[in-house]
């Protein structure tokens, strides 16, 4: 096979996998399946209980013999030979299962070519011709109740590499699901891994293939899987190697030849590890013993009276020609199917008289056995009264039913019937109201606890008059409440106090909604009571804003108000949701609509923090809330690059304050000193240029410094006292004797400090024009 071969395979399964992934399965109405009450016994889905007594073979039934012409039914090999002549058999003679694989060999040509491969190769799967031939004989099994254990591989086939790895391949994993699909729709069929368990299968790889049978399987087949039991080794095993298996219900045993009583007490030893680990016993392959020819038959009842199933390996080939082996069968398969034995367990130390071993729900009901009864079989533990026995002959399969076969109770024993054998079979059960009618599964006592020969039930509903509390209302009290059926609120739960909390006629034990009325009327699966919409479907219950209300019926599922402020917007989309604003009106664009916004004109809100808005704020990139204005012009002095509005900027403007002085006075020109005799006294004028600029202050004056002018000469500074006049005038006279040389010098001061000396215009008047310090 291909490399894409493999993969498409590969893929196939995968998907088929994961689109068969265990759901509920649903049985088929009369399926085999393990008994939900009883799983050590089998029983029919919606019907009564299952006996498996069938021949354990032949195992080659799908493979045997060889075309008789081109035209054998116009299929591919296998070819039919005796197949129909064994299901005849099995129809007319006895025997109700067979035990078919689905491979006996790994693959090659002629007589051991038992596989349904393509081309005989396990990588190609079945040949889906070979799988509907099949299906013609499985149709006649199914027709005659025949149950089909449908091994998938025998003994030593291991087609698609070891079975010691748990790791199932993508082509084994496709051929099982191919088996499961093709055959699943039969009624009568249970799976059965491998034969022979211990030729090295591990655990992991059998409960993978399980797995798959179970994911593909659309209505729970009952699974099984086979070993030899001891081993061959000869170490003991008594019990199932996979018994904790959720999957695997039934344990198909092979044993070798051992005496009868040696099988019955190795069986027995079984039936507690099945009961713990909730799986079915089935002795399967017996090995036919030498001696009589009964001996086949003595083992199946030592096996069914220890809690087994039986097949009898060989017994469609009349292994003793003296021996209807098959027709055998049917004594012990209606016996058991007659009786309630899925109630009954293994109970050989209630055997009284000339019993050998029982079967019994102790005090109720027996099934008591003996190869050797010459005159009577007993039990003990039984009721006072009268009591049903239904006796069978195991060899002819005579039947005889005894009714009113009375018992003072405790350890009694009842004479068998004229004309059986030494072997003899019963079963026993107590006829409790003692009115001749017994509550057992055919023609069952419709009142068992009370005496009622005449059987009457005028509503028909399968419970006497006698014991009826509602005799004549089909539909009895089922549910044990003391409340007939045709007025009980609940008719299938016990409520006597009929409480219906939400009076829709339905009482709380049964009303799928007992607080709901109207049970959950948009079908999301969730009570009104309970439910978010309780008038729209929403199984989700979404409830995104938390308010109660699920998403789906919520006005407003992403505001948990509601729309508060009832202006139709709904919170997370209103741009004022505790504000009513209709009209949604938000002039700065910001999101906040004007009605709740503290600046309808400002996006930013404030953005300085200092309580303006921006549209009101002389600053508003800055935070201001003095909003001081020196120069009025409505920008504020933080944020006001020339303050004092002098045109001078702030960095550059030496007063940034005050208006006018925004540099340092300049230098006078043009002084201009002389001396005048007049008077005692001379008197020296100064006379000098206005400034055109750094003087506009008002409070800016002109400053004349003066002093003798040794001092200047010896200190060559200034150290004189200063004489300020408070105006711009450009002239100043000075009367001071003529005793001493004085010096005049004249600077401008306003409020960025003192300036300049002023220049002389004539030679002969310049004194010293370095800048002075501030006067004192």
């Amino acid at each position: 096979m291909s490399t894409s071969q493999r993969l498409v395979l590969f893929l196939g399964a995968l998907l088929t996998g994961l689109l068969s992934l265990p759901t509920h399965a649903a049985p088929l109405p009369g399926q085999i399946i393990q008994d939900p009450d009883h799983p050590q016994w089998m029983r029919r889905h919606e019907g009564p209980p299952f006996y498996l007594c069938a021949p354990g073979g032949p195992e080659d039934f799908l493979f045997r013999g060889r075309p008789r012409g081109p035209d054998d039914r116009g299929l591919p090999p296998p070819w039919s030979n005796d197949q129909d002549t064994i299901l005849g058999r099995l129809i007319n003679e006895g025997g109700n299962g067979i035990y078919l694989m689905t491979i006996r060999s790994n693959g090659g040509d002629g007589p051991n070519h038992h596989q349904p491969f393509i081309g005989g190769d396990a990588d190609n799967g079945a040949d889906p011709a070979i799988l509907d031939h099949w299906m013609t004989w499985f149709d006649v099994m199914e027709a005659n109740d025949i149950v089909i254990y449908l091994f998938f591989y025998d003994d030593y086939s291991i087609p698609y590499g070891v079975n010691t790895n748990p790791t199932v391949s993508p082509e084994e994993d496709a051929y099982w699901r191919q088996i499961v699909n093709h055959f699943e729709h039969y009624r009568n069929l249970v799976w059965v891994i491998t034969e022979e368990l211990h030729h090295g299968w591990i655990n992991s790889k059998v409960e993978n293939l399980a797995q798959i049978i179970q994911e593909e399987d659309d209505h729970g087949h009952l699974i099984g899987t086979h070993h030899w039991d001891p081993p061959r080794d000869g170490t003991p095993t008594r019990h199932f190697r996979l018994q904790d298996s959720e999957i695997l219900g039934q344990w198909l045993i092979e044993l070798s030849p051992r005496p009868v009583d040696q099988l019955h007490n190795e069986m027995l030893e079984r039936w507690g590890p099945a009961v713990a680990g909730g799986y079915g016993l089935n002795m399967a392959e017996m090995f036919p013993s030498p001696g009589r020819g009964d001996t086949l038959r003595l083992q199946n009842w030592a096996f069914a009276l220890a809690g087994a199933q039986t097949m009898w390996l060989y017994a469609w080939e009349r292994y003793n020609p003296t021996v209807d082996e098959l027709s055998q069968m049917r004594p012990i398969q209606r016996l058991m199917e007659h009786s309630d034995h899925p109630t009954m367990a293994p109970h050989d130390e209630l055997a009284f008289g000339e019993t050998k071993w029982v079967l019994a729900d102790p005090g109720r009901s027996f099934i008591a056995y003996s190869d050797n009864a010459a005159t009577n079989l007993g039990v003990r533990g039984t009721a006072p009264g009268l009591h049903y026995i239904h006796w069978v002959d195991p060899v002819t399969g005579a039947t005889v039913d005894q009714l009113g076969a009375d018992s003072p109770g405790g350890d009694t024993t009842w004479t068998k019937p004229a004309g059986f054998g030494n072997e003899v079979a019963a079963w026993i059960i107590v006829d409790e109201d003692g009115d001749g009618v017994v509550d057992k599964l055919e023609s069952s006592d419709n009142c068992p606890t009370v005496a009622n020969p005449d059987q009457l039930d005028q509503d028909g509903d399968g419970l006497g008059d006698a014991c009826d509390d509602c005799p004549t209302v089909p539909g009895v009290d089922a549910d044990g409440d003391f409340i007939c059926s045709n007025v009980d609120n609940c008719v299938d739960v016990a409520n006597p106090d009929q409480a219906d909390a939400d009076g829709d006629g339905a009482g709380d034990a049964c009303d799928s909604c007992p607080f709901d009325a109207f049970d959950d009327s948009d079908r999301d699966g969730i009570c009104a009571d309970l439910d978010n919409c309780p008038t729209m479907s929403n199984g989700i219950q979404t409830d995104t804003d938390g308010d109660g209300p699920g998403d789906a019926c919520d006005p407003c599922p992403y505001d948990a108000l509601d729309d508060g402020d009832a202006d139709g917007f709904c919170a997370n989309v209103d741009n004022c949701p505790t504000t009513a604003n209709a009209l949604q009106v938000d002039l700065d664009g910001d999101g906040a609509g004007d009605s709740c916004d503290p600046c309808p004109l400002d996006a930013l809100d404030d953005g300085d923090g200092d309580g303006f808005c921006a549209n009101l704020d002389n600053c508003p990139e800055l935070p201001n809330p003095a909003q001081d204005d020196l120069d009025g012009d409505a920008r504020g002095d933080d944020c006001d690059l020339d303050i004092d509005g002098d045109g001078a900027p702030n960095d550059l403007d030496c007063a940034p304050r005050d208006f006018g002085d925004g540099e340092l006075a300049p230098a006078l020109g043009g002084l201009r000193a002389w001396l005048s005799a007049a008077g005692p006294s001379g008197v020296t004028s100064l006379r000098w240029d206005r400034p055109a600029a750094g003087m506009s202050d008002p409070d800016a004056v002109h400053e004349i410094v003066v002093g003798e002018l040794a001092q200047l000469h010896a200190d060559r500074g200034f150290d004189a006292a200063c004489r300020v006049v408070a105006s711009e005038r450009s002239d100043w006279s000075d009367r001071r004797g003529l005793d001493s040389s004085w010096y005049y010098l004249v600077r401008g001061v306003n409020d960025c400090g003192t300036g300049p000396l002023a220049t002389a215009s004539l030679a002969r008047d310049v004194l010293d024009a370095r800048t002075l310090d501030a006067c004192p």
